[in-house]
């Protein structure tokens, strides 16, 4: 008899703790000076983009760049001067040297000095005037140099050279029948005109560098000591180009000769540049983009004017400056005015209108018997 033995039961199953993660490690590279770590503290860093990370003896894991990271970005300042407002500079200024570098010589008696050689005076103007023109953008770039020209400077020396210039050319034919006469003969052996009147001439032609000298002068020390906006040089700007042409205007229409005619003109110019000047200095702000618009009013209106004494001349027969003159001046004014109350809230923020959107315009179409019309409504 065999003694049964007991069933053996079967061998317990054993679960493996499932392994720890390993995070790969790429290479050490070698560092300067000994060993993959080199100096105490520092560590390896793997190749950007490759996924892998070093990880330190601490179990952390060296921060390592994002391709997808950009530089940081230095803030703009707002109170640099715009590109714009200093290629307007160097453009005014190199006009200003270039006028500079032909009055020098003349006023130096180049004639007088050259022997009569015309090719040798065209020469000399010719290198004089290209000198003039890069020593002034020379000038600009000295100013803008370092941290930058502030906004509003650069702008209202531009406008103070080109209205000085203007100024200059107008004093010209204003005053000239008080300066010295001018003249010349023809010299039948030379076949040129030989001037017998230089002092006269050179009266004349230093008018333009002198205001326009001084034009520069006052537009640096308005930008620096005023430091005015780049919309309150834009106001006075237009309102110099205005009364410029309201002087222009009254001179068509009132002026006996054509030096009170010049007159006329530079006195509305300085009227209009002050005017504006003391509005925008008061609190006024007005906008480039309004003062433009309202611009294109006087125009408007003063190329409307021009149409009815246009149709009243044809009819009877004749041509009358005085009509011209006081309707153009009246309907230029309107027009002035009517584009200061049409264009009154371009400057305030829009309700209901994201910035960079557009006016609020909503266009419908409506179909017809004979065709569709279109209407469009909104904020312009």
């Amino acid at each position: 008899m065999v003694a049964q033995q007991p069933a053996t039961p079967p061998p317990a199953t054993v679960t493996a703790p499932p392994a720890p993660a390993v995070l790969p490690v790429s290479p050490a590279p070698p560092v300067a000076g000994g060993g993959a770590l080199g100096a105490p503290g520092a560590l390896p860093r793997a190749p950007v983009g490759t996924g892998y990370a070093y990880v330190g003896p601490g179990g952390n894991a060296a921060p390592q760049a994002s391709l997808g990271e950009a530089p940081p970005t230095t803030p703009v300042d707002p109170t640099l001067r715009g590109t714009g407002e200093l290629t307007e500079l160097y453009i005014s200024a190199g006009l200003l040297g270039a006028y500079t570098g032909f009055f020098v010589p003349f006023a130096a008696g180049l004639e007088a000095t050259s022997g009569g050689s015309g090719s040798g005076e065209n020469l000399v103007y010719s290198l004089s005037i290209l000198a003039g023109g890069g020593l002034f953008a020379l000038g600009v770039g000295g100013l803008d140099a370092g941290a930058g020209l502030r906004t509003g400077i650069a702008p209202a020396m531009s406008t103070g050279i080109r209205y000085g210039l203007l100024t200059g050319f107008l004093m010209w034919g204003a005053l000239d029948p008080v300066l010295e006469p001018t003249g010349g003969r023809f010299d039948p052996l030379t076949g040129r005109m030989i001037s017998t009147g230089r002092l006269g001439l050179a009266q004349r032609t230093a008018l333009p560098f002198g205001f326009g000298l001084g034009g520069l002068l006052l537009g640096a020390a308005v930008g620096y000591g005023l430091e005015p906006s780049t919309d309150q040089v834009r106001f006075v700007e237009t309102g110099g180009l205005w009364g410029m042409s309201l002087g222009l205007l009254i001179a068509v229409g009132a002026a006996q000769s054509s030096e009170a005619g010049f007159a006329l003109t530079v006195g509305g110019l300085g009227a209009g540049l002050l005017t504006n000047a003391i509005v925008a200095r008061s609190g006024v702000r007005i906008s480039a983009r309004r003062a433009w618009m309202m611009t294109l009013g006087f125009a408007i209106g003063a190329a409307g004017g021009a149409i009815i004494p246009a149709i009243a001349s044809s009819a009877a027969g004749g041509f009358s400056r005085d009509v011209f003159g006081t309707i153009t001046v009246v309907t230029s004014v309107a027009g002035l005015v009517a584009a200061y109350f049409l264009t009154e809230g371009m400057d305030a923020p829009r309700s209901g209108t994201r910035p960079g959107t557009g006016p609020d315009v909503q266009i419908s179409v409506s179909p017809m018997d004979d065709g569709a019309l279109a209407t469009a409504s909104g904020t312009f």
